[in-house]
């Protein structure tokens, strides 16, 4: 279960709260301005209710979480989550004293998602070897 689910039918200090400062961290993580927000959510959200939810004074519809996560390009999941902290601290733990090198490869990999699974890379791999010489290889 979400962190968040059970809180659907009350009301939600916390909550409103909480993701009234994710979508300002966000927000400012890309440089938009709130007014620039406003117009990447295509108007579906205005500048007074941006402010009123990232100082934590209204509550935001499913419809408003839809339209700021759209112009933020992230999907409503990803922002209303609430990073596991335990998860947080097990990577902390296992990458603290890798080189500057690894850290990049690991970088890397994060940004560019996850390598080519090995079973399709074997089998492209012996494709590759069973292939017919090409005209121009026979000469």
């Amino acid at each position: 279960m979400i962190w968040w689910q059970g809180m659907a039918r009350r009301k939600t200090p916390e909550l409103d709260a909480y993701v009234g400062a994710r979508i300002r961290r966000l927000r400012k993580e890309r440089g938009l301005t709130m007014m620039q927000l406003v117009e990447a959510s295509g108007g579906g959200v205005s500048q007074p209710a941006i402010s009123a939810l990232e100082n934590g004074r209204a509550s935001p519809t499913v419809a408003t979480l839809s339209a700021i996560a759209e112009a933020l390009g992230l999907s409503v999941a990803d922002l209303v989550a609430n990073p596991d902290q335990d998860t947080r601290q097990w990577i902390f733990d296992h990458i603290r004293g890798w080189s500057a090198g690894e850290l990049r490869a690991l970088a890397q990999v994060v940004r560019e998602g996850p390598p080519e699974p090995r079973s399709t890379r074997r089998t492209s791999r012996v494709r590759r070897k069973r292939r017919p010489p090409q005209k121009s290889e026979t000469g």
